[in-house]
């Protein structure tokens, strides 16, 4: 396969100190992106795949200074994950770790992620740090990996409609 990918993107960010104690981060990122992928299988049949996208991103950060030494922070986030050229590309191939044979899926739509983190820091001395995180992900149309319905034993990639990490 051959493909042509372009992104253009932009980001606006503020930084401000709400109080002494409390400083919020945020921004957003605005993003196009354009793939044209054209692939030919072993017998030469044609396939293309044109995903096209403009995203906004937003992302969020609080720091919460409880005292010299310890933060509290909360962040929220917008990503994506898009697809691979060869999980897009509708012609077969053979993995080199266990010899699957896989086809792409022209279809796929880029993954949506949406972030949470809450993190509690501690700087006993200079240099070290402990911590303590935790973090929430929600994805829409995650790319997952499926068994395809002509009973060949080949894989292809799907959209699922939502997975949660935590």
């Amino acid at each position: 396969y051959t493909a042509e990918d372009r992104l253009f993107a932009g980001y606006a960010m503020l930084d401000w100190g709400l109080a002494e104690s409390v400083r919020v981060v945020g921004g957003a990122r605005l993003e196009r992106s354009e793939v044209e992928l054209e692939a030919t299988s072993t017998i030469g049949t044609p396939t293309r795949a044109t995903p096209n996208y403009t995203d906004v991103l937003p992302a969020v950060s609080i720091t919460w200074k409880l005292s010299d030494n310890q933060n509290l922070r909360f962040s929220g986030s917008q990503t994506l994950s898009r697809p691979e050229y060869r999980e897009l590309a509708n012609v077969q191939f053979r993995e080199v770790l266990g010899g699957d044979n896989v086809i792409g899926n022209p279809d796929l739509r880029r993954t949506l992620v949406r972030n949470l983190d809450i993190r509690w820091e501690w700087y006993p001395n200079p240099g070290e740090v402990i911590a303590i995180s935790g973090f929430y992900k929600y994805f829409e149309n995650p790319i997952i990996r499926a068994v395809t319905s002509d009973n060949n034993c080949r894989f292809t990639f799907n959209n699922g409609e939502t997975a949660e990490n935590v």
